[in-house]
């Protein structure tokens, strides 16, 4: 299931490679975003204004996020200092979009086939 955070914002504490799994933020700013588990996760973006990348956070504890690199953008190197937001991405979106379309087709067809 998708976790979401309202307001969380920090910065990297550290650089990352375009291949890391791992990042940690600015100490004690962790514990505003989810903390998932069992198949749980939250998207976060790292930007730095110009660039973006979202990435799938599976677990967090503390400061430090495991990620999953590449769910919407291309993974990139990314400096010490780059913001880390939860956000709604476009594909949060399209798939509640797709939801809603689902379920209501299900619905009308419960109705038509069950009255």
């Amino acid at each position: 299931m998708q976790l979401f955070s309202n307001y969380a914002q920090t910065t990297l504490a550290s650089g990352i490679t375009d291949s890391a799994t791992t990042f940690t933020v600015v100490s004690t700013e962790g514990g505003m975003f989810a903390a998932p588990t069992d198949g749980d996760f939250q998207l976060v973006t790292l930007t730095d204004g110009n660039n973006w990348e979202v990435v799938k956070v599976s677990g967090r504890v503390g400061d430090v996020f495991t990620i999953v690199r590449e769910h919407e953008g291309v993974a990139q190197a990314w400096s010490a200092g780059v913001f880390v937001k939860a956000q709604i991405t476009k594909a949060t979106l399209l798939g509640m979009h797709q939801d809603e379309v689902y379920g209501a087709s299900l619905a009308l067809f419960n109705y038509q086939n069950f009255r």
